[in-house]
């Protein structure tokens, strides 16, 4: 802080930072002289720094990675994300949402207070193996608010739910007869939907 001696007035020297130093105390001296004596008077100032939503939230992880078995009931919780926001008091509160995108809808959703992503139906690890997508953070500033975003990349793990399936109903082959073994009669062929090898 500046004090100027001549009007007494106290200003601002350099900025101040209300995550920093949130209270300065400051000892102000007047003197003058009478006769041959000096006359000193000493006064305490306090000086709170206020807040200012100055700060946007900052998300403890970007990307955030989860995996999820599929068919999974609808409910299931998939991961929590976790926003931290400086500012005090409404300016350091934070929602959560997911962004607006056609291909989520009805998929996932999220705890706006806590964060947690929760599934709305089964997920087919055969229809899509890895969605991703935005979260944001918004803080609850009265003048203005803040908001930032991560990824969010969920796995879908392949399980084994699709039986092996024959390519044809009917399979038809011809031998000769006095064949020896081992004579090739028919090739079988067979699909199976699972991604996994082993599945």
């Amino acid at each position: 802080c500046g004090l100027s001696k001549q009007t007494g007035a106290l200003k601002v020297a350099k900025i101040v930072d209300h995550e920093r130093t949130k209270w300065y105390q400051i000892d102000v001296l007047a003197k003058c002289s009478h006769s041959e004596n000096e006359l000193v008077s000493v006064g305490l100032v306090s000086i709170q720094v206020k807040d200012v939503n100055d700060n946007q939230p900052i998300f403890e992880a970007n990307p955030y990675k989860a995996f999820l078995v599929e068919n999974m009931p609808a409910g299931t919780t998939v991961i929590q994300v976790t926003a931290n926001d400086q500012d005090t008091g409404s300016d350091g509160q934070v929602s959560y949402s997911l962004e607006t995108k056609p291909a989520l809808h009805g998929l996932f959703t999220i705890d706006e207070e806590n964060g947690w992503i929760t599934t709305l139906k089964e997920l087919d690890c055969e229809t899509i193996e890895t969605y991703r997508f935005n979260v944001m953070a918004t803080d609850h500033g009265r003048k203005v608010q803040l908001t930032s975003q991560t990824l969010v990349e969920v796995t879908i793990i392949d399980e084994n739910d699709n039986p092996p399936q024959f390519t044809s109903q009917l399979y038809k082959g011809s031998v000769m007869e006095n064949s020896h073994p081992g004579e090739f009669i028919v090739t079988f062929r067979i699909t199976d939907a699972d991604l996994s090898e082993q599945n």
